[in-house]
């Protein structure tokens, strides 16, 4: 039997290093687009959850982890804008508007899951 050095040195360290990805629908913007409404996630990295600031923590996984969305888009931030605005709205306040709170939580929650923080992330085998 292999050892667990042996296991790793003989991997393909792409495969080791690549990051876990999902898609998710958004069925409430589904029905008011009229279209599906997918987003791609992607698992974050440890320093990037180590620099992600500690207040609005779901937004900005959200601004982290969503990849076909570009929160910093001036063209959707001016049409989300409040009316009598003048400047556009800023990524973050973007993902506020796009999304209820519910969404918020169960986009980030679903980064983080595949972040590595999901109940099934690892196994025990043993009991001491």
């Amino acid at each position: 039997m292999a050892s667990l050095m042996d296991l790793l040195l003989g991997a393909d360290a792409v495969k080791i290093k690549e990051r876990p990805s999902a898609v998710m629908r958004v069925p409430r913007l589904e029905e008011l687009l009229g279209g599906p409404f997918e987003l791609k996630l992607e698992a974050l990295t440890s320093r990037e959850i180590d620099e992600l600031p500690s207040d609005d923590r779901p937004v900005h996984v959200i601004l982290k982890g969503v990849k076909n969305i570009d929160f910093g888009n001036q063209e959707l931030a001016n049409k989300l804008k409040p009316e009598g605005r003048n400047t556009p709205l800023m990524p973050d306040e973007v993902v506020r508007t796009l999304f209820i709170p519910g969404e918020v939580n169960g986009i980030a929650t679903a980064i983080f899951d595949l972040s590595g923080f999901g109940a099934n992330t690892i196994e025990r085998i043993e009991k001491n």
